[in-house]
């Protein structure tokens, strides 16, 4: 008789039963028998045998030797599977060590071509580190050069300004042609002067020399000041041109600058008797283009051998 199991569709007969004698010795054949226990259930990483038991063997209604019975062919059946999937690779396992024969040469070979390709690599190494040093030389070329170039534009800039100070201050120190324009133009000076005098909301029209105006001084010291400011973005200290040409120019018109002030400044002095406001004024504008210059000990000294005169 064919085994049926728990819950399957075959547990109850299809056709009626016919009492015989052998009844009573079929009757433990007629019983449903318990499912095959899955494989599923040996496979979860947290298997033991107690959860085991305790989850699947109180509801199979076996009997223990029972199960251990199907436990042990179960366990057969895994070793009877170990055994045909060895013999399945045995040839391969048995050939492993025969296509391993010889292999020393080819790692030989292999190893000689890394060692090649490593050769290769550090060669390229060393042209890519001697071209980086090479570019690395040339970016600081361009650098210094456009510095020079950058200093350069700078000094024909000073040169510039310096040039058109010197004229105004006529100083004589222009290039040849540029010195007879500005003698020249020594009669024009006052009409100059009077320009740069209009701009301002002061007037010195009782001023006896236009030299001594203090809108030209103050325009002519904001100039040379611009030119020192200009110097010192260059930051060329121990540059020949600087030291050798730049430098005893800007001492003379600083001088000159000085000797101007000095004069306006012994002029309102004296003319304070005369007009007190206007002198007052006067004054304070000129002590004003001291203080610019940098110069306030000096308007000092000007003003106490006014004082003693």
């Amino acid at each position: 008789m064919s085994k049926f199991y728990f819950g399957s569709s075959s547990s109850s007969p299809t056709s009626p039963h016919r009492p015989s004698s052998s009844d009573d010795d079929d009757e433990e054949d007629d019983l449903p028998y318990p499912r095959p226990l899955p494989r599923s259930s040996f496979l979860t990483p947290t298997f033991t045998p107690t959860a085991f038991l305790s989850t699947h063997a109180h509801n199979r209604h076996q009997t223990l030797e029972d199960l251990r019975s199907e436990l042990r062919q179960r366990s057969q059946d895994l070793a009877a599977e170990l055994v045909q999937l060895v013999n399945a690779d045995y040839h391969d396992y048995l050939s492993l060590g025969d296509s391993l024969r010889g292999g020393g040469e080819k790692v030989e070979e292999v190893t000689v071509g890394v060692l090649a390709f490593r050769g290769g690599v550090e060669e390229v190494r060393e042209k890519v580190r001697g071209r980086r040093a090479e570019v690395e030389g040339l970016l600081a070329e361009r650098r210094r050069v456009r510095k020079e170039i950058w200093v350069g534009r700078g000094l024909v800039e000073v040169d510039r300004r310096l040039g058109e100070l010197e004229e105004k201050l006529l100083l004589g120190s222009l290039p040849p042609g540029a010195q007879t324009d500005a003698l020249a133009d020594d009669n024009g000076e006052t009409s100059d002067s009077d320009s740069l005098t209009s701009s301002s909301t002061d007037t010195d029209t009782s001023s006896p020399s236009p030299s001594t105006s203090p809108t030209r001084l103050h325009n002519l010291t904001t100039a040379y000041l611009s030119i020192t400011r200009l110097l010192t973005r260059l930051d060329i200290p121990a540059h020949p041109f600087a030291t050798t040409t730049i430098a005893p120019r800007l001492l003379r018109v600083k001088n000159t600058l000085l000797l101007d002030l000095a004069s306006a400044l012994k002029e309102a002095s004296g003319r304070r008797k005369g007009k007190a406001a206007e002198s007052e004024g006067r004054l304070v504008r000129i002590l004003g283009v001291y203080r610019e210059l940098g110069e306030g000990g000096e308007a000092v000294r000007v003003l106490r051998e006014v004082g003693k005169a």
